[in-house]
């Protein structure tokens, strides 16, 4: 890109935060100055700033070296705008702006718990992507809802991330997301293109376009790409690096046998011991150990479903009335019932879950996630400490509506 001579500072800044992602506001937040002071720059109606407000800008931005001495004195008119854009270098002039989010992976967790085969295999991935030839090395995680996917990709991506020094990417593509459509795959390449610098007015139309100036933004770097929740192999496929180096992790519901060179990895319910493990450090109480018979009955209640552990032992840590045995006894896997107490997200008013089944269980989580269909092959005969009931393959499903007592329905995939 030749920069343009008679580029305005309100135009640059402009500019450099569009590229961030970041609204006046954010951009505000994060430099510590006032929301009106941003507008009024970018507006022209003030045409300089302060330096110390410059200064403040430029750390917002992110702005290395050479780039962020210009910008300041752009800011206080003492540069031309348009020597910032050129002090971009090769970015800049394949149309990218300055400024650029390279570590964008959620946090990690500090209960992770188990998994201990599946993370020995994609912490392998490192050395099978160092030999990997011509292509990026792609992992697709599959497994029913609340199995913990998303969980597990992203405690493996913050496992690898120094080994990919030019970016860690989150795309969240929202196949499964309560009143949100799928993200279109040319939405999130212009997500993926603005991530990586590359300015809004020069990301084209067209998605074959898109994914071409995509793949060569990254080519010949080492990045790792977490794409998450995917509906299938079409959403997922024009977002993929075209070249050696790369690793990319994807989490789905669905098998994405379909993908080309995708190694597939399908995830079950946790083992009753790392089960245990989980519901005792997030309780955090002394009458709930990993080795208690207490602890044990209430992970099998919950199917050894990560998802409905980690609920219910927030409930327990944050309800140290009733003891853990007592809970166990009860067969009431969780139970709302004081006036204190915050139902579940999409409860009607007054509704109080009492479960006591693996079925009903499932019925409620299903209700907490609605349009997936989750179908238990029935409870586990008496005195059986194993699986309650084989878990079989979700599948898109209609929504589930919370009633005075809930019934699973069986998902109606295709």
């Amino acid at each position: 890109m030749v920069a343009d001579p008679g580029l305005s500072f309100a135009d640059l800044l402009r500019r450099l935060r569009t590229g961030a992602r970041l609204t006046q506001e954010e951009l505000a937040e994060a430099a510590g100055v006032s929301p009106r002071s941003v507008s009024d720059l970018e507006r022209g109606i003030n045409r300089t700033a302060r330096k110390d407000t410059a200064l403040l800008l430029a750390d917002a931005l992110s702005l290395p070296g050479q780039v962020r001495v210009l910008f300041v004195a752009a800011a206080r008119g003492r540069a031309p705008a348009a020597d910032v854009l050129a002090a971009g270098g090769a970015s800049a002039g394949r149309g990218g702006s300055v400024a650029a989010a390279t570590r964008t992976l959620p946090r990690d967790i500090g209960s992770f718990t188990g998994r201990d085969p599946e993370l020995s295999r994609l912490l392998g991935a490192l050395s099978d992507v160092a030999g990997g030839g011509g292509s990026a090395g792609i992992y697709a995680i599959d497994g029913m809802a609340g199995v913990g996917k998303t969980t597990l990709a992203v405690h493996v991506a913050h496992r690898l991330a120094d080994s990919f020094p030019d970016g860690q990417f989150f795309v969240p593509l929202h196949a499964h997301t309560a009143g949100q459509q799928p993200v279109d795959p040319a939405d999130a390449l212009a997500s993926l293109l603005l991530t990586a610098g590359v300015a809004a007015q020069h990301i084209p139309p067209d998605l074959e376009v898109r994914a071409g100036l995509w793949r060569d933004q990254v080519a010949g770097k080492k990045i790792l790409l977490l794409l998450d929740d995917a509906a299938g192999h079409e959403q997922v496929r024009p977002l993929l690096p075209g070249t050696a180096g790369s690793l990319v992790l994807i989490t789905s519901r669905r098998r994405l046998t379909a993908l080309e060179d995708a190694a597939v990895l399908s995830i079950d319910t946790l083992n009753p011991a790392d089960a245990a493990a989980l519901l005792s450090r997030l309780a955090d109480r002394p009458d709930l150990g990993p080795d208690a018979d207490a602890t044990a009955e209430m992970a099998r209640l919950c199917g050894y479903l990560p998802l409905a552990i980690g609920m219910l032992g927030r409930q327990l840590k944050h309800h140290p009335a009733r003891s853990g045995s007592e809970a166990a006894a009860s067969k009431h896997i969780a139970t709302w019932t004081t006036a204190g107490d915050r139902p579940p997200p999409g409860s009607p008013p007054g509704f109080a879950p009492k479960l006591a089944t693996p079925d009903e269980a499932a019925a409620w989580l299903e209700a907490q996630r609605p349009g997936l269909g989750t179908s238990w092959a029935g409870p586990p005969a008496a005195g059986d400490r194993g699986l309650p009931g084989r878990v079989r393959q979700p599948q898109p499903g209609p929504p589930v509506v919370p009633g005075p007592r809930l019934t699973a329905r069986r998902g109606q995939g295709p």
